[in-house]
């Protein structure tokens, strides 16, 4: 198991308690122990032979992942909540407080001071959970989404607007509260009721004598609430007259056939069947009359304010399909088409998350940008992404709840990205069911190759097999439910399977592959350069092109292409001649061509693939044409290792040698008009709208943008229009995708996409 430990928000405060009328909610930092794989240059050879025959060292490091843990305890075993963050204090201990918001920072404050040793700091409960709401909202990725009723798949439709105020939220605890919320810290409540979560868990346990709320919602489930509301045919008959303009199985009055169907049944303790079915239809009802009267109370207030995003959250909702399926229902009804009711996937830990981050010097959470009519927060500023696979172990505990991952750096949209209605992913696999389902098969089939690899890296089997066994389990819950960690995307499978090697201490598992396709093919750069620079301009414009396209083809990442390698069979000088006028999936070449006689790039922005023969026979010539012609070019390369991309470190050390070789390399990399850069991403896809902030910053005056290989410019972005000259480069290494593209596959991708302005 991974060494875990409570991390302190400074020397003071390590965690934070939200404690409502039936549940604690608890928000601790804590340290993973994770591996990474670093980069080093490897020193000249003695005996003069060439730096290429040893490009750069790698090695495995440990180093801290910093993590936001959150889970909850019933109030009522409060003491069961203490005595698990008195285990896990830090030693030697120097807290002076504990952050505690909710009713319990009064009502508690004696025991939680007596039994923690520590001060009680009270927070505003209304402040928190609106600061909860927006860091969630602003940084989690899918967190707000419409619930679709069963038997629709999948369940959960998330919404990919940026979060714009005002909007309401209706937070449903044991009462319920209604908040407008008008920016990152301004709010005020505008209205509340009574009835709420604890009228439920009152009443139903009062006529069901269950006094579980989970129990009670699961027998809401098994229940039909028509069988004790009175609905509009109990009144007019199975010939509701259509003048009336009311469903005839709309609810006219909550519990009015309740005393006559309980008078109907037999003794007590007799035809048990027939008092359950009762049971669970009280249950019903009770949850359908309670949220229908929230859902009627928050509409008419939306109305009201002229607010058209209203947010449910609170434990009362658990994420319970039976509880969202009631409330979509309602709003629907009265908010008659105009609003819909909107879920957040961490809805219960808005209040512990606010607390959090009021320990927080400065909370990592909105920038505040003005717009015509609103107020909108940034669309990106992401500082946490939610870790699927890791659950903490803390004194052999196994925490219940979320773990959000912090980032070392903020994750910001592209400035010449069009952002409205950008959508990251070409195809959508929420949808399309056979899509889904080839590409779960798709990824499950190919993860022997990833042990392969696993274990030659970490020389664990054990760990190796251990990954196999979480990610396929992981890929069987996508199955059954493919919204359940968000939006389903090739990316998202992607990213989760790097989550799973992470998790078992597995860095970067190609890093050995990687060194030496670099090292082969730096041998073949000089010459291959060398015949470049012969070739008229336009002659060596459309080569570098088309060795930009050809040496896509080296992909581990491609079942296809990656039974090839392992043959021998791909070699880049063949792999270029064979690109032919009928090759191109997209042919945009002479457009592109005619574009550089015309047009001189100021600056562009390079986003490249893989190691190997891709970056340095296909897309560092690529640059290095760009450079020739005046263009300042920003390469950007991942973060994070993924099979064979190749990471912005590992680029660093390429170009560095290159420039050994290579004059215009050199000059270029010494004067800054060649940089590396981290795109942000640890994945062969890429989101636009969540990029490493100082690449924002330092290419928000590019005026060309450059998508390289099959995930970064098919599987995503394919579709992404831009304020700017783009282009979007790849060779096809699927089956399934090239022939749902009308191709082939290597079948090669160019696609210009140019803006009028010439200037």
């Amino acid at each position: 198991q991974n060494h875990t430990t409570i991390y302190p928000l400074d020397d003071r405060i390590a965690f934070a308690i939200d404690i409502g009328g039936s549940l604690a909610k608890v928000a601790y930092r804590v340290v993973h122990r994770r591996r990474a794989t670093s980069f080093k240059q490897s020193q000249v050879p003695l005996d003069g032979t060439s730096r290429i025959a040893f490009p750069y060292q790698a090695r495995d490091d440990d180093f801290d992942q910093p993590s936001l843990q959150l889970c909850y305890f019933e109030t009522t075993q409060l003491m069961e909540c203490l005595l698990f963050l008195k285990q896990q204090m830090p030693l030697p201990n120097k807290l002076e407080f504990v952050n505690v918001t909710g009713g319990g920072a009064f009502k508690f404050v004696e025991l939680i001071e007596s039994e923690l040793q520590l001060s009680v700091r009270k927070l505003n409960e209304m402040d928190c959970l609106i600061q909860g709401a927006n860091f969630l909202l602003s940084n989690i990725e899918d967190e707000s989404f419409a619930f679709v009723p069963p038997p629709a798949v999948p369940s959960r439709l998330y919404k990919k607007e940026p979060l714009t105020y005002p909007y309401l939220l209706v937070n449903i605890g044991s009462g319920v509260s209604l908040l407008k919320v008008t920016g990152p810290t301004e709010f005020e409540r505008i209205d509340g009721s009574a009835i709420g979560g604890g009228t439920f868990w009152g009443l139903a346990a009062l006529l069901t004598q269950c006094d579980s709320f989970s129990e009670l919602l699961q027998l809401a489930a098994q229940g039909d609430a028509s069988n004790v509301d009175m609905v509009v045919k109990d009144i007019y008959g199975d010939t509701t007259p259509s003048s009336l303009g009311l469903d005839p199985n709309l609810t006219a009055s909550c519990l009015a056939k309740a005393a006559r169907v309980a008078a109907q049944l037999p003794t007590a303790g007799k035809h048990d069947a027939k008092q359950q079915q009762l049971r669970c239809d009280l249950a019903a009802s009770l949850l359908q009359m309670i949220s229908f009267n929230i859902s009627q109370i928050a509409c008419l207030n939306a109305r009201l304010h002229n607010v058209q995003r209203v947010y449910f959250a609170g434990f009362f909702i658990r994420s319970q399909p039976t509880v969202m399926g009631v409330i979509t229902k309602a709003v629907a009804f009265w908010g008659k088409g105009d609003l819909e009711a909107l879920f957040l996937r961490h809805e219960g830990y808005l209040g512990a998350v606010g607390s959090y981050l009021s320990g927080l010097d400065s909370s990592p959470i909105l920038v505040q940008t003005p717009s015509a009519e609103e107020t909108v927060a940034s669309s990106g500023q992401r500082t946490v992404a939610e870790n699927f696979v890791r659950r903490a172990r803390l004194q052999g505990q196994v925490s219940r709840g979320v773990t959000l991952d912090f980032r070392s750096h903020s994750l910001l949209p592209l400035a010449q990205l069009e952002i409205n209605n950008y959508q990251a992913d070409t195809i959508d696999l929420m949808q399309d069911v056979e899509a889904r389902q080839y590409w779960l098969d798709c990824f499950a089939s190919a993860i022997d190759r990833e042990v392969q690899r696993a274990v030659e890296t970490s020389g664990s089997k054990q760990r190796a097999e251990a990954f196999k066994l979480t990610y396929l389990k992981h890929v069987e819950i996508l199955r059954a439910d493919p919204s359940a960690y968000g939006e389903l995307s090739v990316r998202v499978i992607l990213e989760l399977r790097q989550q799973c090697l992470h998790s078992f201490q597995l860095a970067d598992v190609y890093s050995g592959v990687k060194l030496e396709e670099n090292r082969q093919a730096l041998d073949s750069l000089k010459s291959w350069l060398g015949a470049l620079d012969v070739m008229s301009p336009r002659e060596e414009r459309l080569a570098v092109l088309q060795g930009a396209v050809a040496g896509n083809c080296f992909d581990w990442g491609a079942t296809a292409a990656a039974e090839r390698m392992t043959k021998g069979e791909i070699h880049f000088d063949q792999e270029r001649l064979k690109i032919q006028d009928s090759s191109w999936l997209f042919n945009n070449v002479e457009a592109w061509l005619a574009r550089l006689e015309c047009k001189k790039y100021t600056k562009a922005v390079v986003f490249v693939d893989n190691a190997g023969a891709d970056i340095v026979l296909g897309m560092l010539p690529f640059a290095r044409c760009l450079l020739k012609m005046g263009t300042q070019v920003i390469l950007a390369a991942n973060s994070a290792p993924v099979l064979n991309d190749i990471t912005a470190p590992e680029l660093q050390l390429l170009v560095d040698l290159v420039g050994h070789e290579d004059e215009v390399i050199a000059q270029c990399s010494a004067s800054q008009q060649l940089q590396v850069m981290e795109n942000g991403s640890g994945s062969p896809c890429i989101d636009l709208a969540r990029l490493h902030h100082e690449l924002v910053a330092e290419c928000e005056d590019a005026d060309l943008i450059v998508l390289e290989g099959m995930g970064r410019a098919v599987h995503t972005n394919l579709h992404a229009t831009f304020k700017v000259d783009s282009l979007k480069l790849a060779m096809i290494k699927n089956q399934w995708l090239a022939q749902c593209l009308g191709g082939s596959i290597y079948d090669v991708v160019c696609k210009f996409d140019p803006v009028e302005n010439l200037n």
